[in-house]
């Protein structure tokens, strides 16, 4: 192998790195995008004491893809520009919770998929224990948020915000993860 062989080789390899790069800040775009304009389009619902975020289904992609947690930070902090609660709350408080539970989620299926060998089961119970921890984050973070704000009883919205929470976010997980299964990202 000659030297201009070996420089090429690790040009290829920085043009690889750098095309994958672009493909993975190019979903997290989207995915942002897509989390905030699903959140408006459901607006009436998406804000306030009880609230069912259609857009909080996506939330499952996060097990295939770390970066995707990136998304939802953004994409909950774009989607909370028309919150009636707009402020420090909806764009430090909820997408810090995001990252806390998007990582959790990303940790808890795949770390114990892998420690448990469950590679052959598309879905397995760790994806949805990870998800599932999600949403506990998502609902304690709006639920905190709430109760500080309108002083209301923590734990008499917890579980109606944990509800829809639990059916989106773990609901829609095989969904999602079938999803980021099957496009080539």
């Amino acid at each position: 192998m000659t030297q201009i062989d070996v420089d090429n080789k690790g040009e290829t390899n920085r043009q690889l790195k750098i095309f994958a790069d672009s493909k993975e800040a190019a979903l997290t775009a989207i995915m942002a995008a897509l989390y905030a304009v699903v959140t408006w389009l459901v607006a009436p619902i998406a804000y306030g004491p009880l609230q069912f975020r259609v857009s909080e289904g996506l939330k499952g992609s996060v097990i295939n893809k770390k970066v995707l947690i990136i998304s939802f930070i953004i994409g909950n902090a774009l989607s909370n520009i028309f919150s009636p609660q707009a402020g420090i709350w909806e764009f430090v408080w909820m997408p810090l919770w995001n990252l806390i539970g998007g990582g959790a989620c990303y940790l808890i299926a795949n770390k114990l998929t892998y420690m448990f060998e469950y590679k052959e089961i598309e879905y397995n119970l760790f994806y949805f224990v990870g998800s599932f921890v999600y949403a506990l984050c998502i609902a304690f973070a709006v639920t905190y948020m709430l109760a500080f704000l309108f002083f209301i009883p923590f734990w008499l919205f917890f579980p109606l915000l944990l509800l829809p929470e639990v059916v989106l976010i773990v609901g829609l997980t095989p969904v999602m993860t079938r999803i980021m299964n099957e496009i080539e990202w």
